[in-house]
């Protein structure tokens, strides 16, 4: 009945996820394992997995996660019987998406959807749930830890070969499937899942080219909006990873703006050793006098 697609180079990794699977999924299922120790990009292992697949649910799922709900495939098969026009399926996503060079994410959480557990760098594990209807909402864009989709909606739509690393895959593959099938968020399977994102030179280069690229601006959401709050919020998530370099962090600054609110934010990620201490310091002081 579904077919899950993992890939990965971890084999401790695959073996965990694995029996964690048999464990809690409660249908007939078959799990596919890419092995890829940086052979493939996303897209082309998650396109050789879904070449593979027998079953006519697809399941591209990442290996460093925990199914916490007993008969999971069974929520999924459902939800696909009970909305003919469901096209993919997540556990997180938004339901708007900027033409701003951004991931998924929003920064007004009244726009976001989801129920996971999610392990933060610092140590934290934290339970977010936003949700308006019972089982599921309909967003535009869904985070690609967990992705579900019909075989033949994929075979329609397939992962892009023009993206070649491990980002915005996500991004690209909802807003296509989106404009001929609803997207969805649903809330009646938990997963714990054990890492967050990396943002990296290539992840810099990606997003910009993508959001540049003029065939994909039909996507993005037409009403303007105030791109302030987008800038304080991701140049926050992007000041916490160090593995992008000087030149990538000016080329981000140019190509997502700068306004009086998001000041502080820029500087801290142009420059975070020489700022960042400044920085802290506000936060806190701003904190007391809350």
């Amino acid at each position: 009945m579904i077919s899950i697609v993992i890939s990965s180079y971890k084999e401790a990794c695959f073996k965990q996820v694995e029996q964690n699977i048999l464990e809690t999924i409660g249908v007939p299922h078959e799990i596919i394992k890419i092995d890829n120790p940086g052979i493939y990009g996303i897209t082309e292992a998650y396109n050789i997995g879904g070449a593979r697949a027998k079953h006519d649910i697809l399941c591209f799922v990442h290996d460093d996660v925990k199914f916490l709900t007993t008969n999971w495939g069974q929520n999924i098969l459902n939800h696909f019987n009970e909305v003919p026009d469901l096209g993919l399926i997540g556990i997180a996503g938004a339901t708007s998406k900027t033409p701003l060079p951004t991931g998924w994410y929003h920064p007004n959480l009244d726009h976001i959807r989801v129920n996971m557990i999610q392990h933060k760098r610092n140590g934290e594990k934290i339970h977010d749930t936003r949700q308006i209807n019972a089982q599921i909402d309909f967003v535009k864009t869904l985070d690609g830890v967990f992705l579900v989709t019909k075989k033949d909606i994929w075979k329609k739509f397939k992962f892009s070969s023009e993206l070649k690393g491990f980002h915005v895959y996500d991004i690209d593959f909802c807003l296509r499937v989106g404009q001929k099938y609803k997207v969805g968020v649903v809330y009646d399977v938990l997963m714990e899942h054990f890492s967050e994102g990396t943002f990296t030179d290539e992840w810099v280069t990606t997003t910009i080219n993508y959001h540049n690229n003029p065939h994909h601006q039909g996507f993005f959401d037409k009403k303007s909006e105030d791109p302030s709050p987008y800038r304080v919020c991701w140049y926050y998530f992007l000041m916490l990873d160090n593995k992008i370099s000087f030149k990538n962090r000016l080329k981000y600054c140019n190509e997502l703006g700068v306004d009086v609110k998001s000041i502080p934010f820029a500087l801290n990620f142009l420059f975070p050793t020489l700022v960042k201490p400044i920085f802290d310091i506000l936060l806190k002081t701003k904190q007391q006098f809350r």
